[in-house]
């Protein structure tokens, strides 16, 4: 054997070992991704499940939901912004999600269940009033999202 043949021996190992790097690269960045999606969602459930535990957790405010939701016109004011600070909360970590799903780190299946949520949400004719009014503390993105699925809701 020569030390030309030796060389292009060397570099065909080297070729074969780099490309068994890469496949191992590869498998270790799938399973880095769906680390961090399962635990994105997770995370998302879980402020989610906090918020629904603050409601039921609270005579009080579980009322002022319930009628602020359907008749916002007959809430006092303290029960307004009660109502309106819970919702504050609630929608922003519904942005949340949003813009983790928009980066691609939340699971499509959990994701189809947070928007059937939000839209379940957005059909309440007092959430509604909260909307038009409020609106502007999202972001642009976040508003012409929350836009499509009032629209959506309405009409179904």
């Amino acid at each position: 054997m020569t030390l030309q043949d030796l060389g292009s021996l060397g570099e065909f190992i080297a070729a074969i070992a780099t490309l068994v790097t890469l496949v191992y690269l590869a498998a270790q960045i799938r399973q880095n991704t769906n680390s961090v999606r399962s635990a994105t969602s997770a995370s998302i459930s879980d402020a989610l499940s906090r918020g629904t535990e603050t409601l039921s957790s609270d005579p009080e405010l579980t009322r002022i939901w319930f009628l602020g939701s359907e008749k916002y016109e007959s809430l006092t004011d303290e029960e307004e912004r009660r109502f309106q600070v819970y919702l504050l909360t609630y929608l922003r970590r519904l942005e949340n999600a949003f813009y983790q799903k928009e980066r691609g780190l939340v699971d499509p299946d959990h994701w189809q269940t947070t928007e059937r949520f939000l839209a379940n949400i957005m059909s309440q004719p007092g959430v509604l009033h909260y909307w038009k009014r409020s609106k502007s503390r999202y972001s642009d993105r976040f508003q012409r999202f929350v836009e499509d699925h009032i629209s959506d809701s309405c009409s179904a």
